[in-house]
């Protein structure tokens, strides 16, 4: 039994892959990258030479929206509008804290 439940706490642990990932039919590793998703109010925007570095409140992670991101500019309005209202926001990053996406 407690090998169970020790099995359990770790299938628990291991991030799920997204649609797209995983291994392709030879397999050999597909070379996305796994995403997660992080909500929270927008803390501070720091603009730098190729993006914009995002922290939020009660985390110390430093993430980014990288300026040639397809839709920058509407990813970018959200950021702006949650660090003025204080309402979270929903970041979609991939393993090296790069924003993908934000709702």
């Amino acid at each position: 039994m407690k090998l169970f439940v020790a099995l359990l706490i770790f299938i628990s642990q291991v991030p799920l892959m997204t649609s797209g990932q995983g291994l392709e039919q030879n397999g050999k590793e597909k070379s996305s990258h796994l995403t997660s998703s992080v909500v929270a109010p927008v803390n501070k925007i720091k603009d730098t030479e190729d993006s914009k570095l995002i922290t939020l409140d009660q985390n110390k992670k430093i993430y980014s929206l990288k300026n040639d991101h397809p839709q920058f500019e509407n990813l970018y309005k959200k950021l702006v509008e949650s660090q003025n209202n204080k309402k979270p926001v929903s970041l979609t990053i991939d393993s090296e804290l790069n924003v993908l996406d934000i709702k």
